[in-house]
């Protein structure tokens, strides 16, 4: 399932030595470890600016913004740099050490 823009997803946020965080989805959150980031990790292996949603079709995507060691899709695909992919129920992103995970409305 795509999350459609008029829906409210979650993205429930693992990072190691912190509880984990939960925060809507939205087109621009930027995920890093740059304070000005929607969403800041404290993993050293996240950088400044790692990635951000944008909108794709009725959805929204992940999208990569740096040029090694891209987010981890499912653990397996690594997104190369400018590389989106559609969010979906249940996906899992790795960023660093850290893990997102795409949760539906209401946090289903």
């Amino acid at each position: 399932q795509i999350p459609a823009m008029s829906d409210t997803w979650t993205l429930k946020v693992i990072e190691p030595n912190r509880e984990p965080r939960e925060f809507a989805a939205r087109d621009g959150l930027v995920f890093g470890s740059h304070i000005d980031c929607g969403v800041v990790f404290m993993d050293k292996k996240v950088d400044g600016h790692h990635a951000k949603l944008v909108t794709e079709g009725d959805g929204l995507a992940i999208l990569n913004l740096v040029d090694e060691d891209g987010p981890k899709i499912d653990g397996d695909k690594v997104l190369a740099q400018g590389e989106r992919e559609e969010l979906r129920v249940g996906m899992e992103i790795g960023l660093g050490k850290s893990m997102i995970i795409v949760q539906g409305p209401a946090g289903e």
